[in-house]
């Protein structure tokens, strides 16, 4: 792919699953990739009601590119006005917002799609 400023694109790779919380789909789960050993956030999506997910780099569920990735979660209680938000005003609180401490990981391999990257969050 050509960027419209005249630039090559970097490859990417379709990355998708669902996301449980206790058991039970999560829909409006807003997951975050950051770089692997907790850097800034990268990218984000939200799940939709059933719990499922798709991430997006340059169109629509076209994937992530290749590399390792720390992955976080947050479900807000309300829509927030900015980036900020308190434990408190998330469903999940807070538990898995730690790029750092993020026990989830997520590999993404050049050329090999992924259709169940599914993950189980457990806030009991």
């Amino acid at each position: 792919m050509t960027a419209m400023a005249g630039g090559q694109l970097k490859p990417v790779v379709p990355v998708s699953g669902k996301v449980t919380v206790d058991g039970t789909a999560a829909g409006g789960v807003t997951i975050a990739i950051h770089a692997a050993g907790g850097g800034p956030e990268l990218r984000r999506t939200v799940t939709k009601p059933d719990g499922s997910y798709t991430w997006t780099t340059y169109t629509a569920d076209d994937g992530l590119e290749p590399g390792s990735y720390a992955v976080t979660f947050r479900q807000m209680l309300r829509e927030r006005r900015n980036d900020d938000f308190e434990p408190k005003d998330d469903k999940l609180a807070g538990k898995f917002v730690n790029p750092q401490k993020s026990k989830f990981k997520l590999d993404v391999a050049a050329g090999a799609p992924q259709t169940n990257v599914d993950y189980e969050l457990t806030t009991k």
